[in-house]
């Protein structure tokens, strides 16, 4: 097993929210050190791209990670690409709140960090965001605990967001539909709080049916690579992308691994980690 820890980094200003983010950085990184790092040792992988971090910044943030640990990577074009199809940005829901680099971290998290790790030979990925505070001691690996509990994805914290944007409240619901019955698959426990009028479970995966939606508030996340680079999996991954509504639409990484995790991971192998103080500290 070889696991990373990895941030998706922008240099001094975030996109979106115009924010500090080398002071948020620094300090998750130090925070990240103090009360896990400096006893495991993980590798930890601080993406950049267009703009790329400039080289005083990177000094800057290594100098606070144990030395040999950590690195910044250039991620190649690509991943900062509006894909051909997504229309004029100005159009997008949200256009004005969340940028179109905003957009391209939905991407990446959702369909680009796999194959990468993968071909850098790492078998599982703990992510953290530049506001992402790891508060008190972890005196475990986390990679080795995540295999000892035979988990797949574990993750820290959940939250409610509801799956729509624009006119057509079900709009969602009828991506995620549509792909399960073009696939004939099941959307297994993602139906858990579906129910008809008399309370019997439905078949009807709508937001009459089902309501919005619990999921993973995956700025902090732990998975293996494997589970995202099965077949079944990567295509419904390729599905999502070819929808374009990630930037159409804005919806987040957050709804697309929930709902790829309750389509076709055993509950069994899906956790929680619960002990330790984590915040995720969006500041405007």
């Amino acid at each position: 097993m070889r696991g990373a820890i990895v941030y998706l980094t922008q240099g001094l200003k975030h996109s979106s929210y115009g924010r500090d983010s080398l002071s948020l950085l620094t300090r998750s990184i130090t925070l990240l050190y103090q009360n896990y790092n400096d006893r495991q040792r993980d590798d930890v992988l601080l993406f950049h791209g267009v703009p790329d971090v400039p080289e005083e910044v990177q000094r800057h943030v290594l100098r606070q990670c144990a030395k040999g640990t950590a690195r910044f990577v250039r991620l190649a074009s690509k991943h900062f690409e509006v894909p051909s199809g997504a229309g004029d940005p100005q159009t997008w829901a949200l256009a004005k709140r969340f940028s179109v680099g905003y957009r391209h971290m939905i991407r990446f998290f959702t369909v680009g960090i796999w194959p990468l790790l993968e071909a850098m030979n790492y078998t599982h990925v703990m992510r953290l965001d530049e506001d992402s505070f790891i508060w008190s001691p972890i005196y475990y690996n986390i990679f080795e605990q995540v295999r000892a509990r035979g988990l797949e994805y574990a993750f820290r914290l959940g939250v409610w967001e509801r799956g729509m944007v624009g006119r057509s409240p079900n709009h969602f619901h009828d991506i995620i539909a549509a792909f399960a019955k073009r696939n004939g698959v099941t959307l297994n426990w993602l139906q858990n709080a579906c129910v008809r009028a008399r309370g019997e479970i439905s078949d009807t995966f709508s937001v009459r049916h089902c309501g919005n939606m619990w999921i993973v508030y995956n700025n902090f996340f732990v998975t293996s690579i494997r589970f995202w680079r099965q077949p079944n999996v990567s295509a419904f991954l390729q599905y999502i992308d070819r929808s374009k509504t990630i930037y159409t639409h804005r919806y987040g990484d957050a709804l697309w691994h929930t709902a790829a995790l309750a389509i076709f991971l055993d509950p069994e192998r899906f956790g929680m980690l619960d002990d330790f103080a984590y915040e995720h500290v969006t500041a405007y």
